[in-house]
């Protein structure tokens, strides 16, 4: 048996480890346990010839699909924008464009289609978003399409709040896998930041009315410039709540006159990562389009347009959904099918993103953890997919810190 193509031996720190950058799956090891891994890189190995002391190492491998024997299915994530209607005018919206509140909703049986094309692709994640998702008077029937008709194992919706009833909960409730509530202040006194003012007790209503329909419930906040000092603010308002909390941190071109006033300097990315940490101290806490969440992953790139997909309301297939650029649209989904758009030019070039070939990243000693960030923010200041992630001071703090703590443990 030999190792698969995607698997790596790298060291965190002082701590040797093996990674695979096709299932994200990432193994400590001892000193004896990095030798049975280099005697299989250099000539394989037989099962009848696994020592007993390398037995339990072996059986974990083989669990997480190191081996070229071993088939692990692949999974992909999706966003599907169901509409580009929405009410508010939010600073920055990943999904703003000239397109917005102009664009005819695609029909039920168009977005069933790329569903359909998404389930048969793999896709065990589907994120659906917009504009606003609930202006939709279908969406009921879409989501019962997305769960029970093509059996997407996850089935999840963003929202502004602004238009949710109970109604329309119970019409969702047994199709969706949960439901995240975007969220601007942490209170009613408060600025609103990025959103529209005068929405803050009709969002926490959305929330409420969420929650007692027994949906799991997630406050989503975006962190900028203005309000990258009082994230624990919107931890504590999440807790009195009582509903989950993951964080997303504004993304857009530094280019921009009008956003790039909102994006937080290299001193609060790093402050932002320290404030993330000690949070997460008392429970680990996502971060959306950043590698930073549960665990540590192998990750040889943020995977899009290979496990991540965005398809606009319009049926264009994106590499995600921070990249609706026409410049990176793959094909129309309402019009083609998956499989051949993910064989494109952008496809396979998405395919072959690696780390090692990002500038700076390619120099960097967190890089397999890391993945490079986010590739948006590259092309956002370079137009490219392979320059470095400018919010970078921001995860190399975060990984100092895991890997610091990673060292500790193994040398107890």
């Amino acid at each position: 048996m030999l190792f698969n193509k995607e698997t790596i031996l790298f060291n965190i720190n002082s701590v040797p480890v093996i990674g695979n950058f096709d299932t994200g799956s990432l193994i400590g090891l001892t000193e004896s346990g990095k030798a049975f891994c280099d005697k299989i890189i250099n000539s394989g190995i037989e099962i009848e010839n696994v020592e007993p002391e390398n037995l339990e190492l072996f059986q974990a491998l083989c669990q997480a699909g190191f081996f070229e024997e071993i088939c692990v299915n692949k999974s992909l994530s999706a966003y599907l924008h169901v509409t580009q209607r929405c009410n508010l005018h939010c600073v920055g919206c990943y999904s703003l464009d000239s397109d917005r509140n102009c664009l005819k909703d695609p029909s039920t049986e168009q977005v069933k289609r790329a569903i359909s094309q998404l389930a048969q692709n793999g896709c065990q994640l589907l994120v659906i978003s917009g504009g606003e998702p609930f202006l939709r008077k279908d969406l009921g029937e879409i989501l019962q399409y997305a769960k029970n008709e093509a059996q997407i194992s996850r089935v999840q919706i963003i929202t502004n709040g602004t238009f949710l009833t109970i109604e329309m909960l119970q019409q969702v409730k047994p199709y969706v896998d949960g439901i995240a509530v975007s969220i601007d202040g942490y209170s009613k006194k408060n600025p609103t930041f990025i959103r529209d003012e005068g929405i803050f007790d009709k969002v926490i209503s959305a929330v409420k009315l969420t929650k007692k329909a027994g949906i799991d419930t997630t406050i989503l906040p975006t962190i900028h410039t203005k309000n990258s000092d009082v994230m624990m603010e919107y931890v504590k308002l999440s807790k009195k709540l009582k509903v989950g909390i993951s964080f997303s941190l504004l993304t857009c071109s530094p280019k921009d006159s009008v956003l790039k006033e909102w994006l937080p300097t290299n001193k609060q990315l790093s402050r932002i990562a320290e404030e993330l940490i000690e949070i997460g101290l008392d429970g680990a806490i996502a971060v959306n389009d950043m590698p930073i969440g549960d665990g540590l992953d192998t990750r040889k790139s943020c995977e899009v347009g290979c496990k991540i997909v965005s398809v606009g309301a319009d049926g264009t297939v994106y590499p995600c959904h921070m990249l609706h650029d026409r410049r990176l649209a793959m094909g129309n989904v309402f019009e083609e099918n998956l499989s051949d758009i993910m064989t494109t030019d952008i496809a396979i070039t998405c395919k072959n993103l690696h780390v090692d070939n990002f500038d700076v990243c390619n120099k960097c000693k967190h890089r397999y953890i890391c993945g490079g960030g986010c590739r948006a923010r590259s092309f956002y200041v370079y137009d490219n997919l392979t320059s470095h992630d400018f919010y970078c001071p921001m995860t190399k703090t975060y990984f100092d810190w895991i890997s610091d703590q990673l060292e500790k443990m193994y040398k107890q």
